[in-house]
């Protein structure tokens, strides 16, 4: 198998697993296909068995869902992930992030990392329908480029992080007005060839 799940033992967490497998090996194969293969042998992917676990891991809170390190990625409880209803997108996106950091050879700019795996999982309208809670809170909605890598690279602020993701989601689309998805990927390996 391409994918190797880690999971709490019980009874309902092994429903869950086999339920969050599937969806994990459909993310494996539509990131393969857009972009490329994840991992150059198995992906690990961890379902933490608590959200303290998951903190004490990744150092991120309930809302960073998934972190990825490598070949692996780290995921909140994967009951939560269902309960949140965000497992697919979810899967998608930090597998999409793992197949990016493998195509770009750990050199893409987190921005273009984090707009390519959301617009991978479709998460444009998520981002969006987000976006009046963090403007109600007087956020700065259209951040500079620094402060999109910084927010996305610390992760620590939800509003921020929140913000950082669309903002990066809306720059790809821009860019794609004049540029193909082959042209991104294509600047994913002239990165990883230095």
């Amino acid at each position: 198998a391409q994918i190797e799940l880690h999971y709490p033992a019980n009874e309902y967490i092994r429903f869950v697993a086999v339920k969050s497998f599937g969806h994990l090996k459909r993310a494996h194969e539509l990131v393969s296909a857009e972009i490329g293969r994840p991992a150059e042998g198995k992906l690990v992917v961890i379902g933490t068995t608590d959200l303290d676990e998951y903190l004490l891991m990744t150092r991120k809170e309930w809302w960073y869902y998934g972190l990825v390190k490598g070949d692996t990625i780290i995921f909140e409880p994967l009951d939560i992930l269902l309960k949140r209803m965000i497992v697919e997108p979810a899967t998608i996106n930090r597998v999409a992030q793992a197949a990016v950091n493998r195509r770009s050879g750990g050199r893409s700019p987190l921005r273009l990392k984090e707009a390519v795996a959301s617009r991978v999982a479709n998460e444009g309208e998520i981002l969006k329908i987000q976006m009046p809670e963090f403007e109600h809170e007087g956020r700065v909605m259209d951040p500079s480029p620094e402060a999109i890598e910084t927010a996305i690279a610390e992760g620590t602020d939800r509003g921020a992080s929140r913000v950082a993701y669309y903002a990066a989601y809306r720059m790809l689309e821009n860019l794609l007005v004049a540029h193909s998805m082959d042209n991104v990927m294509s600047f994913f390996d002239r990165l990883k060839q230095g």
